[in-house]
């Protein structure tokens, strides 16, 4: 018997991992679920990839921002809309997904699994005592994490399932020749959220140009304080190595192929962006991230351990300076990928704990 499914997805996360939850959704179709998606409305728009399909199918839109006078209503509007369809389960990516599907869980009288991406949704959704009736499941992106939500949730399934993503041939078009002179390509996320850990940073890039070092950056600028990083960018003269970008998903091709990846900020949160940069050889740089279990010195990560700009300067010098060095842990970090994050495996675990909740035996899951 087929299981049914309806993925609600909320504007954030759909636009930050449209492609990762639509070899999911696709993976989940092949293999015997029977998925609808459901995702926020108006379309981004501007040919946004995000607008596309989720899945086999065209999905169903919802608005993502209603009074809430209205809330009950769009509920049911939604409900009529899947009236002919049997849904065994609801599935929610996205904390702003939550409210809406916890109604259609109480109309449908279904059980839902909540997905999250990393520590705030996780404490969030700790704090939504109001939901642990209709949650059967929590996937967690890491054991820390499951630790954290199975201490609130303990009459339901909470468990680690890592991201997958698609794991094939390296996109070498986009990447420098490694025997180029030319500047090396610096892939920034995660300024404009935090002032003083773009400071740091940015005095350590600027105190590395000073050493004769040349690289070019493309830097994620989209945070609260983001004019703040770009005057202070200004004043230690780095505007002609910069360029910043506000979508980092959009571009995630381009940024997975630059020589070294920066996590400049502590998030705490998957990046799909990330995992596709260590999937491409591409070593990361990063901030102690406590609640991800994947980026550390033995995944080809290099953790800075203080926000200041003199230990930016030596994990940033080291990896820039010595070829050798940036290709061992480029590769130390494909192979972590690798044998951690198939978009496959991940799609098998999500299936069976799909079946375990609704009671199904679990169908065979083709790998890639």
């Amino acid at each position: 018997m087929s299981l049914g499914a309806l993925l609600l997805v909320d504007r954030e996360r759909l636009r930050d991992e449209y492609a990762q939850l639509g070899r999911l959704a696709v993976a989940l179709t092949i293999n015997g679920c029977n998925l609808q998606v459901a995702t926020p409305g108006p379309p981004f728009g501007d040919d946004h990839p995000a607008d596309g399909p989720i899945g086999l199918d065209e999905p169903i839109r919802y608005p993502d921002r209603v009074a809430p006078w209205l809330r009950q209503s769009r509920s049911e509007a939604l409900l009529e809309r899947l009236d002919r369809r049997s849904i065994d389960l609801l599935w929610c990516a996205g904390h702003r997904s939550w409210r809406l599907a916890s109604s259609l869980s109480l109309m449908l009288e279904r059980p839902m699994v909540i997905d999250v991406d990393g520590y705030a949704e996780a404490a969030s959704l700790r704090r939504q005592r109001g939901l642990r009736s209709a949650v059967a499941g929590v996937i967690t992106p890491s054991g820390p994490l499951r630790e954290l939500v199975a201490r609130s949730f303990t009459n339901c399934e909470v468990t680690s399932i890592l991201p997958g993503i698609a794991l094939g041939d390296r996109d070498r078009e986009l990447r420098r020749d490694p025997e180029s002179d030319g500047p090396l390509g610096l892939s920034i996320l995660g300024t404009g959220r935090n002032r003083n850990h773009d400071r740091v940073l940015l005095e350590a890039l600027a105190r590395l140009r000073d050493r004769g070092v040349s690289f070019q950056c493309v830097m994620e600028l989209s945070g609260p304080v983001s004019r703040a990083t770009w005057r202070t960018a200004q004043k230690l003269e780095l505007t002609d190595v910069l360029t910043a970008i506000e979508e980092p998903a959009r571009m995630a091709p381009l940024l997975a192929a630059g020589d070294v990846l920066v996590r400049a900020s502590i998030e705490d949160r998957i990046r799909p962006v990330v995992l596709q940069a260590m999937a491409e050889g591409t070593p990361v740089v990063t901030m102690p991230e406590r609640w991800l279990d994947h980026l550390d010195e033995n995944h080809g990560a290099t953790v800075v351990q203080r926000p200041t700009s003199q230990c930016w300067l030596e994990a940033l010098d080291r990896l820039l300076g010595d070829r050798a060095h940036r290709e061992a842990q480029g590769e130390q970090a494909c192979n972590t990928v690798s044998a951690h994050n198939r978009s496959s495996h991940r799609a098998r675990l999500v299936h069976d704990l799909f079946e375990r909740i609704v009671g199904h035996d679990p169908l065979p899951m083709h790998e890639e």
